[in-house]
């Protein structure tokens, strides 16, 4: 009974004045003593949204690559020019010789009747020497004057059909320089041929030159 009397009044004492068994626990040197049992070292503290955010100037971004072509812009031009003209060249040199070989694949023409019926397809070759051996400037004009309709069909000046005449293709062509070239050679085979006017060697060779000008002409 006395042991329940001592305790009652014991805790009588501490329900009125609580704070001082608690700060007597609780002092600093034991509060210390406390924190030495726990290591709070390996925590790391948070970094601060503005430390995680890094400077926009302060990105790594790498430069835009260039090109060997770009950084070489009139070396690349002249390049591709240079590629240009050699394939318009092997174009030019590949459609020169199918124009040989056709031209090669050509059978003789038999006689001016024959040739003035199938231009495109005979070769007047045979028939131009034998003219020039025999010294026979009318139908040198005759033979010239039917190279030049083919050549000016080849150029796409005119369209020969057998039945067309002068005149026709006279009109077909548009190019000025090649129309009014053809008229006047036109009119000196019209006199020679049909007409039967005479032609001296000068003559014919002038005559000659007009008619190479007009093959050359494209």
């Amino acid at each position: 009974m006395r042991l329940y009397k001592y305790l009652f009044i014991f805790l009588a004492v501490i329900a009125c004045n609580p704070n001082s068994f608690a700060q007597e626990g609780l002092s600093k040197e034991a509060y210390d003593e406390l924190r030495e049992d726990y290591d709070y070292s390996d925590i790391e503290p948070k970094p601060e949204r503005e430390e995680r955010q890094r400077p926009i100037e302060e990105l790594e971004v790498d430069p835009p690559t260039s090109s060997w072509f770009t950084r070489n812009a009139w070396l690349s031009t002249a390049l591709a020019v240079l590629v240009i003209l050699v394939v318009v060249y092997l174009i030019w040199l590949y459609q020169q010789r199918m124009d040989n070989a056709k031209v090669s694949e050509l059978k003789a023409a038999t006689s001016v009747e024959h040739a003035e019926q199938d231009l495109l397809n005979v070769s007047l070759d045979e028939l131009l020497e034998e003219a020039s051996a025999e010294q026979d400037l009318r139908m040198l004009v005759h033979l010239n004057f039917l190279e030049l309709l083919r050549s000016l069909h080849n150029q796409n000046h005119i369209s020969w059909e057998p039945y067309k005449t002068n005149g026709q293709y006279l009109l077909e062509i548009v190019n000025d320089t090649v129309r009014q070239g053809y008229a006047e050679t036109v009119v000196v085979f019209d006199r020679v041929w049909y007409g039967h006017k005479p032609i001296n060697s000068v003559g014919f060779d002038q005559w000659m030159n007009r008619v190479k000008s007009l093959q050359n002409e494209k």
